[in-house]
């Protein structure tokens, strides 16, 4: 007779176990699954300066060292705007799910495709002006000039500050910090300035020279779609740092059109 409860019991748990694993193994797989049977889809769009007059950029003043001057003046970067199309370049736009979910992503999108993102110093200023990367990527620095510059890094989970020497480089490890930008500075160089994003996706991008932007392969589905720039920060104010919802259709490039900036939002 105790041979069979025990019998029993042993057939009872591995029954329960079983259910459980399936359970949690359809709960893991369901984002993804659903996103396979919808089809994925490209977003696109353009953002603009909504007001007048367009912004110069203009020489920075402080930049006094001739090895800074080399390649000609170093100019403002808070408002790049490109004059025949009013773009703005610098802007990071990205989809963001909902609190406690995540995106399903893309098969080809699975891992990036380089292990690491570069931010160089061709001249006394940070280019690109913006990086972005994806959690698990490394930032590679690099000081290819004949002076010396420092990488400061300010943020929750990342505090550095590194010297470059002349023609040095170094390779930060960076902890997991999304959604949120990370001020990157010189501590040589007061006016060089920019800014670092990291997320856990790989649906972001950042602005080209006519603010013009593409996001591909995001699954189809309703999303939140955020807009950043560093002079106002989230479109939209506050409410902007959760984004507005954008219908992306399946195997379709959903233009979103313009999408204005003004410099006081």
């Amino acid at each position: 007779m105790l041979w069979m409860l025990r019998t029993r019991w042993l057939l009872t748990c591995t029954a329960v176990s079983t259910a459980v694993l399936i359970y949690l193994a359809f709960q893991d797989t369901r984002p993804v699954i659903a996103a396979a049977q919808e089809g994925w889809g490209n977003v696109t769009g353009q953002v603009v300066y909504a007001a007048d007059p367009l912004p110069e950029r203009k020489p920075i003043p402080d930049v006094k060292e001739p090895a800074c001057l080399a390649k000609g003046n170093i100019l403002t970067e808070q408002w790049v705007v490109d004059p025949k199309t009013r773009g703005v370049r610098w802007v990071v736009v990205f989809l963001k799910p909902p609190k406690g979910q995540s995106l399903p992503i893309h098969p080809v999108l699975q891992k990036p495709d380089k292990d690491f993102v570069t931010i160089d110093h061709p001249t006394c200023a940070f280019h690109p002006h913006v990086v972005t990367m994806r959690v698990g990527q490394k930032l590679l620095a690099l000081n290819p000039m004949t002076i010396a510059h420092n990488v400061v890094i300010t943020g929750f989970r990342n505090n550095f500050n590194i010297q470059l020497p002349p023609g040095g480089k170094h390779e930060f490890d960076l902890q997991p910090e999304t959604y949120r930008p990370l001020p990157v500075k010189c501590g040589a160089h007061s006016w060089m300035s920019g800014y670092l994003w990291m997320f856990d996706h790989p649906y972001y991008a950042v602005t080209d020279e006519t603010g013009h932007f593409t996001i591909k392969n995001a699954p189809a589905g309703t999303w939140n779609l955020v807009v950043w720039h560093e002079a106002i920060g989230y479109l939209g104010g506050a409410a902007g740092r959760d984004g507005k919802p954008v219908e992306i259709k399946a195997g379709q490039t959903t233009d979103l059109g313009k999408i204005e900036l003004k410099p006081t939002q």
